[in-house]
């Protein structure tokens, strides 16, 4: 008997040229064996049926290798070499060349790319003229989880339903697409009407928390697809941020013309007192987000209700003074007219956590009414 298991790996390939650093940064996911039939592989080659190794690339990659390895002596037993490979799910057939009965096997996918990516990512998901609802998207980052590269979006409704939606790394629909359905979708869930989400963000455990405007509540995708309501009887609430691990996980939120700070640690639930990190007079702060120097970056709108409406901009302060802040406090800010219409925003922390000078803020903006200005910024020098 032979018994396989994945083995994920993230590879960064770094090239000098000219004294330009290029690096490539592409992976692997979702790695699963089975028979060709997609039923579970038995580990059982004398029949002459070959495992199905599959995964999925986020990117296109000039080459792919898979190795398949000893998993006590850590020897390469055999190797498949898949040359080129396009972002997309990919299968590979392995017979059991190299393997050796009552043996443990793992398998290992080198993806490598000469450049930062050759993909246009402008249009990374082509609904095909189906209408997308989406309020916030996040995707699991935490090499060791299951769920590992997959990308998880809240949808208001349209054609792909309300309730939480999942993609794969390449952006097709994962197989289990549409999970915590509104009641309205035949489930179980009650999200109310009209637009109830705003923003989605993943924990350190993989668990999904989403804005739930109706109903005043920040509100948890458990693992299982169960609900959890964490935050409740606050007003419109819109961006979150999540910080932290173990007894130090926080939850930053926005609520009415605030921003709020919940130290949530290991409680399933919040039951403690919030603290006022923030407040606006006329405007609406929609997304927010944290560097490694506890500064605050909010995006601000003229209208909770109304996410298209015009007015504020972008705005950085420091946390680490009197509380709350407020507006006349900002560090720096930039207009509407310069930043377009933002409604989510996410950090990059880079390589040292005890500083914000290699953070990278990235910000996702909303199309005017005339469909221009949407797209993905980012701002480096922050």
């Amino acid at each position: 008997m032979v018994n396989y298991k994945p083995f994920i790996n993230l590879f960064f390939i770094f090239i000098f040229f000219l004294s330009t650093q290029i690096f490539a940064n592409i992976y692997s996911s979702q790695l699963k064996v089975s028979n060709p039939d997609g039923t579970a592989f038995d580990g059982n080659f004398a029949d002459g049926t070959p495992a199905v190794l599959s995964f999925f690339l986020n990117d296109s990659a000039t080459s792919v290798i898979i190795e398949i390895i000893d998993a006590v002596d850590k020897s390469v037993v055999h190797t498949i070499d898949l040359g080129a490979t396009g972002r997309s799910y990919h299968e590979a057939i392995w017979n059991g060349e190299g393997a050796v009965s009552n043996k443990t096997y793992i398998y290992q996918i080198t993806a490598k790319q000469n450049n930062y990516s050759n993909t246009n990512w402008t249009i990374f998901y082509d609904s095909g003229g189906i209408g997308i609802f989406s309020r916030g998207l996040d995707i699991v980052t935490d090499m060791t989880h299951p769920n590992f590269g997959l990308m998880y979006a809240p949808n208001n409704g349209g054609p792909l339903g309300k309730g939480i939606t999942i993609y794969n790394p390449d952006a097709s629909q994962f197989d289990t697409f549409l999970v915590a359905k509104d009641v309205s979708e035949g489930g179980s869930i009650d999200w109310g009407s009209g637009d109830p989400f705003a923003a989605g963000v993943f924990d350190d455990l993989g668990r999904f928390y989403v804005s739930s405007i109706p109903f005043g509540e920040i509100r948890r995708l458990n693992l299982d697809y169960t609900i959890t309501p964490v935050l409740t009887s606050y007003t419109n609430p819109l961006g979150i941020f999540i910080t932290g691990t173990g007894e130090n996980r926080t939850i930053y939120f926005c609520s009415d013309t605030k921003v709020f700070k919940a130290p949530i640690g290991n409680d399933d639930t919040f039951s403690g007192f919030t603290e006022e990190i923030a407040t606006f007079d006329n405007i609406i702060p929609r997304a927010i987000a944290i560097d490694d120097d506890n500064n605050l970056y909010v995006a601000c709108r003229t209208n909770a209700t109304d996410l298209n409406s015009n007015g504020a901009g972008l705005y950085k302060f420091s946390l680490n003074g009197n509380l709350p802040v407020v507006i006349t406090d900002a560090i720096w800010s930039f207009d509407e007219t310069v930043t377009h219409k933002i409604s989510d925003m996410q950090i990059d922390y880079g390589n040292d956590r005890n500083t914000s000078n290699d953070d990278i803020l990235y910000y996702a903006t909303r199309a005017d009414a005339n469909n221009n200005d949407d797209g993905v910024w980012r701002i480096a020098d922050l």
